[in-house]
Parts: structure tokens; C-alpha cells; sequence
């Protein structure tokens, strides 16, 4: 429910205003009255520990009959889950939920009994704490799993005594679009086969990403290893992604395919096309003349599938000026490199050395363990009507070992057999 939940702020996320939830892809639903200065400043939603520009998409003036608000993210390209909404509810349902109260920036989460409805159609439900800032958290029926509404008032924000909200039957009829928004065209358990290209479709990965960064910031350099479809190009495209905001020290970001480059020319004239070093028509620099463009810069090379570079077309002098070019306290280059093979086994074939042995830090990309498969399956199916049993979870967890790849094909089988 968290991954779902935004803070809702303006003037450049420095006021606090109250909270909100995505409905559908790029919308956020909330109360009418949290928008109250939305119209005279721009607005943010925290989410992810990033802030992203929100604008008004339809906002209510009748706040006693609709405290109702529909905002957009402005950028149309974030990737994220959303909260399904479901009608019934009954008195007695419990009811969870997950807010922002003004003094808690990190969150907070209370528990609701429900008791019924008032004169004006509101939910109303008891047992717990409503606090300040509140306003928007989405109120998820643990009967259905689904949500039921959101909250708009506290009864007394000093008491556990409960509040009101508005139902989704009323939010339906304020907003009727969101009813066919809310239904999910497309098996949410994708892609099959293709890397994940955007960083808030990654899952399980967050630590991982961390550590290279930390590493990076403190001066080295990474070899991200692991299995084949284990992730490696994916948490590369997470890493190409997160650069600009998360490296210390300003550094161009080049990211190159090993699998698309079969010998040094290939490989200079890749590098200085994506660098701009203008090589049209001619043979690209190498060895001191390649030295003397590319001390200009400071990059951060990524580059994928290193084991391509045991392959004949690439010799030791290429290999010997990589290492170089990122072995100082500033150097050119910092690295992450994705192997499939530890650094001291991957030129054991070839009778070489490797060149990123003692220059780059090793970090392995493990397989999945149950709790990230349970919870990785728990966020693609909230989007959904659709539940997988204990039991066929356990087998997906037993027959993939963990291997995010076959997690995700076995995921798709069998949401395909159920919708």
C-alpha cells in the first residue's frame, strides 16, 4: 500500500499538505480541501523519495458534497503501481491505512473498524487514531483487499475515536471515468524476456543499486555479477537512470552493449560516438590518440556483457587501456561492469588476465528469495482483480530457484490461465 501512497506538497515540496494515492496510471486521487493552494503554487508529490510536478485535473468546490480532488502527474512517463477500488463494503470490515501526518514525514499507518454511514453518505469508522495530514490516505478493506475509500476527517485528531471518509460508490460518481481506468487490459507480469528499461519497474534490486553507488561516491569501481537473466542489464539501465541524481561528483554516463561490438575498432568507435568525439568517416583514435581525447572527460562506462571480451577481436592492448583509463583518484573512467563470471574466472579460458581484476569491486546479484517473490507477485497482482493461493506461490517460488526471469514467465502463465 505504501508503494502506492504519495506525500502531497507546494512551493517546491516545502509545505506539507496532506496525502493522496494512484487510482490509474499518472493519477493520484485526494481530498478537494488538501488542493487549496494547488491553484497558486505548484504543486508536488513525493514518492519514492523523488518529488514529480502534479497539476489539477478536476477538483470540487462543493467540499461537503464532494471533498474530492484528481491530480496528474505532468511527467506521463513514471511507471507505477496503483490501488484497485472495490465498492462493498459492510460494517465490521476492517479497514487499513497507510498516510502522512504533518510530523511524519516517513509515514504512518492506523487501523479502522467500520461502523456505517452517516446522513451524507460519508463511511463512517471507529477505533483509531486520525491525525493531521491524513487527508487522501486510502482506506483498504482487509475483507476484500481492495480500497473503500479515502479519508477526508478526523473525529478528534487527539483521540482514537476514528473518522469519516468518502466511500468509492461516491467517487465513482464524481469521477466515472476512473471505473474503466481501474480495469487492467494487460498481464501485469511483464516484459517476458526484454530488460526492465525503467528504474520504478525494477523490483528487489534497491540494495544492490545502493552499494554500487556507494562504492562509485568512495572512488572505485564495480563488476556486477551474476547468472544469465538475473538482472544485470537491468540493474545497468537502473544505474544509467539514477546517475545523474546519485554520483557525488558530475560524470557522463555511457552505457555499451558488448553484445553489438566484436573488436577494438568497433569498440573505440562506439565509445566516442556516444562520448561525441567526432570520429565521422574516419578511423577512430586509439592508444595515445584515444589517451589524449578522452582525459577531457569524466565518465561513468557501463558496460555489459565484459565476457564478449575474451572473443578474438578484442586484444590486450583495448583491455590493458581500460584498466588505465580507470585506475587513478580521478581517472576518465569509473566502471560497472556486468559478467557472468567472477573477475578471477571469467579470462581462465582464454590464458588471459583480467582486466578488471583489483580495479573493480565485485557485487553478485543473487537469486530471489521467497519473501521478494511473495512480494514482488503481492504488488503486480494489487493492480488486479486476480489472486494467486499460498500454494501457487510456493510453486513458482520452488520451480524458478529464485531467478527473477522464470519468476515473472511463470507469473504471466498463470494470470493468463485465471483472466
Amino acid at each position: 500500500m505504501k508503494i502506492c501512497t504519495v506525500l502531497l506538497s507546494h512551493e517546491g515540496g516545502k509545505n506539507h499538505d496532506g496525502t493522496g494515492f494512484f487510482v490509474a496510471h499518472g493519477l493520484i486521487i485526494t481530498c478537494a480541501h488538501v488542493c487549496q493552494k494547488f491553484q497558486s503554487y505548484k504543486a508536488y508529490a513525493t514518492w519514492n523519495n523523488r518529488d514529480y510536478c502534479v497539476k489539477v485535473r478536476k477538483c470540487s468546490d462543493d467540499l461537503e458534497k464532494y471533498d474530492l480532488a484528481l491530480l496528474e502527474l505532468t511527467d506521463k512517463e513514471i511507471k507505477h503501481p496503483y490501488l484497485p477500488l472495490e465498492e462493498r463494503v459492510n460494517v465490521g470490515d476492517e479497514l487499513y491505512t497507510f498516510g502522512y501526518p504533518g510530523n511524519q514525514i516517513n509515514g504512518d499507518v492506523g487501523t479502522y473498524e467500520v461502523i456505517g454511514f452517516d446522513g451524507n453518505n460519508l463511511l463512517k469508522f471507529k477505533e483509531g487514531l486520525v491525525k493531521n495530514g491524513q487527508s487522501g490516505s486510502a482506506l483498504l478493506n482487509l475483507r476484500t483487499n481492495k480500497v473503500c475509500g479515502l479519508i477526508i476527517i478526523s473525529l478528534d485528531t487527539r483521540q482514537d475515536i476514528g473518522g469519516r471518509g468518502v466511500p468509492v460508490s461516491v467517487i465513482y460518481e464524481y469521477f466515472p471515468e476512473l471505473r474503466k481506468l481501474q480495469a487492467v487490459k494487460e498481464n501485469p507480469f511483464i516484459p517476458l524476456t526484454e530488460p526492465i528499461k525503467i528504474y520504478q519497474d525494477l523490483f528487489g534490486r534497491d540494495e544492490i543499486i545502493e552499494g554500487i553507488f556507494d562504492i562509485l561516491n568512495a572512488g572505485g569501481s564495480v563488476a556486477l555479477v551474476g547468472e544469465i537473466k538475473t538482472g544485470k542489464t537491468s540493474t545497468l539501465k537502473a544505474v544509467q537512470e539514477l546517475a545523474i541524481d546519485k554520483l557525488s561528483k558530475k560524470r557522463k554516463v555511457v552505457y555499451l552493449d558488448l553484445g553489438n561490438i566484436f573488436e577494438d575498432n568497433d569498440f573505440y568507435f562506439a565509445l566516442c560516438d556516444e562520448v561525441g568525439i567526432n570520429v565521422e568517416n574516419v578511423q577512430p583514435p586509439t592508444g595515445y590518440l584515444f589517451f589524449r581525447e578522452i582525459r577531457k572527460y569524466r565518465i561513468l562506462l557501463l558496460l555489459d556483457g565484459i565476457e564478449q571480451m575474451t572473443w578474438v577481436g578484442f586484444t590486450a592492448p583495448l583491455r590493458s587501456q581500460i584498466r588505465s583509463l580507470a585506475n587513478d583518484s580521478d581517472p576518465p573512467f569509473r566502471l560497472v561492469v556486468a559478467a557472468n563470471k567472477p573477475l578471477t574466472q571469467l579470462f581462465a579460458d582464454s590464458g588471459q588476465d583480467s582486466p578488471f581484476e583489483g580495479i573493480c569491486q565485485e557485487l553478485f546479484l543473487n537469486p530471489w528469495n521467497a519473501t521478494i517473490i511473495e512480494d514482488f507477485i503481492t504488488l503486480r497482482l494489487s493492480q488486479t482483480n486476480i489472486q494467486f493461493s499460498e500454494e501457487e506461490v510456493k510453486i513458482i517460488i520452488n520451480d524458478s530457484q529464485g531467478n527473477p526471469q522464470k519468476v515473472m514467465q511463470y507469473c504471466y502463465e498463470l494470470y493468463k490461465s485465471k483472466s
